[in-house]
């Protein structure tokens, strides 16, 4: 049972983990817009964060919304259809949770190993929405 609870939102884009290997040559495009997210993660949650790094197990749980792609009908009924079956389709959930604990490390925790439990979602954000996440993280109490 967690006793206590911190609550973000991040106002960016999520974007899902990316490996850089330096012996492949430069950062691909997909590897530095992952940092900039990050990035963007560590900006947001500092600002609202007034503590050091949390000991002990943790709970994170986190929910990404993406922006709906361009073309996405406007439709109502066609626009359901359509998030639900592009949805299911990449990136991968764990991909965007990966991305987004690594960015909280050192900040709200001091290592990913900490954390002990989690739920993860991933959903289209509402028309016009750039898409943003949700990151509640809570003290376990084992």
């Amino acid at each position: 049972m967690a006793s206590d609870e911190w609550v973000f939102v991040v106002h960016a884009r999520p974007r899902p983990w990316a490996v850089y290997a330096r012996w492949l040559g430069p950062p691909s495009v997909g590897f530095n817009s992952m940092k900039q997210w990050q990035e963007e993660i560590q900006i947001q949650v500092k600002q609202d964060w007034s503590r050091g790094p949390l000991s002990g197990a943790l709970r994170i749980d986190t929910e990404f919304y993406r922006p709906l792609g361009k073309q996405a009908p406007k439709t109502k009924p066609k626009q359901l259809i359509y998030e639900v079956t592009h949805l299911i389709k990449r990136p991968d959930l764990d991909n965007y949770r990966k991305a987004c604990i690594d960015a909280l490390q050192g900040i709200v925790f001091f290592d990913d190993a900490q954390v002990c439990e989690g739920f993860m979602s991933k959903r289209y954000a509402p028309l016009h929405s750039e898409g943003y996440t949700i990151i509640r993280v809570s003290i376990l109490e084992l």
